[in-house]
């Protein structure tokens, strides 16, 4: 769906002269985010943990994932916003050329994440860990070379970082 979208806009670009950048983020997690949900994992454990509810991890926990703060998501954002008319001057010959990666381009472990928020959060128990959910991809992060290339950026905020800074959000607003 979301690459259709790059299609879309890239026949925008050609039909109407519309100028955009499309920008392919990571598993973004930070403050604010639903703890609730089935998705964002980082939420879901930290909620659970700083309730001293042992949270599940499906599968093996190795699977690999980009994580990216979301502070960076902002940075990118506004980078892009002032960059987009320059970076649309140039010869564009397919949805690609306008699209970039934004992650940390390094996969993290399910169990990593545990390790780091239960250090984080003072929680010491075990996970429990359930069978993997069908269709469930193995390893998944981004080559971020061509946004570092085109648009100057690069990630700032270490995982570990990012981490305290969401455990600590949910702590301040009692989401836990």
């Amino acid at each position: 769906a979301k690459h259709t979208i790059e299609h879309y806009l890239y026949y925008y670009r050609q039909t109407f002269a519309l100028n955009y950048v499309a920008l392919r983020y990571a598993n973004v997690y930070g403050p604010r985010q639903d703890p609730f949900g089935e998705a964002g994992v980082i939420a879901i454990f930290s909620q659970r943990m700083l309730k001293k509810d042992r949270p599940t991890i499906f599968g093996d926990g190795e699977q690999l994932r980009d994580y990216i703060y979301i502070d960076e998501i902002v940075d990118i954002n506004m980078l892009a916003s002032q960059k987009i008319e320059s970076l649309n001057e140039r010869k564009i010959t397919s949805p690609d050329d306008l699209s970039y990666n934004v992650g940390t381009g390094k996969g993290n472990s399910v169990n990593l994440l545990y390790e780091i928020l239960a250090e984080t959060t003072g929680f010491q128990e075990k996970p429990i860990y359930a069978a993997g959910k069908k269709g469930d991809i193995r390893k998944i992060y981004l080559d971020t070379a061509k946004a570092k290339k085109e648009l100057g950026w690069q990630t700032k905020i270490q995982l570990e970082d990012g981490l305290e800074k969401t455990v600590k959000w949910f702590k301040e607003h009692e989401l836990a």
